[in-house]
């Protein structure tokens, strides 16, 4: 009895199934109607049904890749688009709409190299050409400022035995520049500079206790990077840093333990260093993934510092967006080393037309850090306990423009400094940086 029940369930589920499968001659019907409709999502689950039963062909792939690309979901776009470019490698709507895809999902390297597969009524139309042109332009401006006076008197209670320095710091001043330009439809060269002007407090001890409630550091920063994209959704980034920091150096003799008498400085210690990195990512579906590694010699210390980079898209697009970096950084100086692990994580969204928002943080306590992903050298003598960041986007669409603000806040640790044992600092004192930053960005 339970044979002959099962034979029946068996031959029902057959039968139902076989009712289920949809031909090609219903499913191109099906689909087309429903792109006449504008049904997007209905298109996009008929499609996947046929698709799933081995249909597919020209017409099929690019209902489906359309109907994603009109829901913004650009990501899953760009798989039938180029699945639609199988049956026919030269069809003007689907390069197209292909290069737009990559460029709204935030893929501006494979946009760059699908160029190539544009015709040159095509370009002219969307205003791009094979030339070797500025990408973008933007300029930038930071000004920070801290409550570290709060803490001076507490820093000069601390009397050293040993020569080194203790440093807070007051306020500072960053404007910068970024210019980006391609070379063919592969390599994009990535041009930043930026000046520092830094109000800082410094305690030092060198054969007497020096006490300086206001110095000014400047520090020039010029970098280079290179994107190229060897192939679809690969990227390889190679980038090298300068930066000439500038540090006053006070007479002895107009200049002692006393926060009120005159200084005057008659020299300055000029320090060279240096960034180089290279990242390698890789582009799927709904996120990214990619390493790095950079090497630095901040601070009279060697730095090599290894990353695991993500950032998830769980809408196909750019509305909502995760990204997740984690470093493992080895410091040197001397026979010592020591080791740690930075945390940076941070979290895109669209909160309506026209204006996106990003939040992040990193910590633990980090110093001698290059955060790869955002291209900032923290080179200061201090320690940041934990950074927090909110950002604004506004795009105006048609100059091609994005506006950009940004409020940081930073918990930073101040420590004395040993010449002869740098990564033993003593001293902590502990201090909240505030820093604005704004900007615009032309992108063509």
């Amino acid at each position: 009895m339970g044979r002959v029940v099962f034979i029946i369930l068996l031959f029902c589920s057959l039968s139902l199934s076989a009712q289920q499968t949809m031909s090609f001659v219903e499913l191109d019907t099906t689909t087309y109607q429903q792109y006449l409709k504008g049904d997007w999502k209905a298109l996009i689950k008929s499609g996947k049904e046929g698709m799933d039963q081995g249909i597919s062909y020209y017409y099929l792939q690019m209902r489906i890749a359309y109907a994603h690309y009109m829901r913004e979901e650009y990501r899953a776009a760009i798989k039938h688009y180029k699945n639609a470019l199988e049956f026919n490698s030269s069809d003007l709507t689907a390069n197209k709409f292909l290069y737009y895809s990559y460029l709204y999902s935030g893929r501006s390297n494979d946009a760059l190299v699908q160029i190539k597969a544009l015709t040159a009524d095509q370009k002219e139309s969307m205003n791009l050409a094979d030339s070797s042109i500025i990408v973008s332009i933007g300029v930038n401006y930071s000004y920070a400022t801290s409550d570290a006076t709060s803490i001076h008197e507490d820093i000069t209670e601390f009397t050293p035995t040993v020569s080194g320095v203790q440093k807070t710091s007051n306020y500072f001043h960053l404007p910068g520049l970024d210019i980006s330009n391609r070379i063919g439809n592969h390599v994009i060269l990535n041009h930043s500079i930026s000046y520092l002007q830094k109000n800082e407090f410094s305690y030092a001890s060198n054969s007497g206790l020096y006490l300086s409630p206001e110095q000014i550091i400047t520090q020039m920063e010029y970098g280079l990077s290179v994107e190229i994209a060897p192939g679809e959704g690969c990227l390889i980034r190679p980038g090298l840093n300068f930066l000439s920091l500038t540090i006053p150096i006070f007479s002895t003799g107009d200049y002692g333990p006393s926060a009120g008498r005159d200084r005057s400085a008659y020299d300055y210690v000029n320090l060279k260093n240096r960034v180089l990195s290279l990242m390698l990512s890789k582009e799927f579906r709904f996120f990214n993934a990619g390493l790095s590694y950079v090497n630095n010699d901040f601070n009279e210390m060697k730095s090599h510092q290894a990353g695991l980079h993500s950032t998830v898209y769980p809408l196909s697009n750019l509305n909502l967006y995760y990204s997740l970096d984690l470093y493992y950084q080895h410091l040197m100086f001397g026979n010592e080393s020591q080791d740690n692990f930075i945390l940076h994580h941070s979290l895109g969204f669209k909160i309506f037309k026209n204006l996106w928002m990003e939040i992040s943080n990193t910590l633990p306590e980090q110093m001698n850090f290059y955060n790869i992903r955002n291209d900032i050298s923290y080179n200061s003598i201090e320690k940041i306990g934990s950074a927090y960041s909110a950002s604004i986007v506004v795009p105006v669409y048609k100059a091609g423009l994005k506006l950009f603000g940004n409020f940081g806040y930073n918990s930073n640790n101040s420590y004395f400094f040993p010449d002869q044992d740098l990564l033993n600092p003593v001293n902590k004192h502990s201090y909240n940086n505030f820093i604005i930053t704004g900007g615009i960005k032309w992108t063509k």
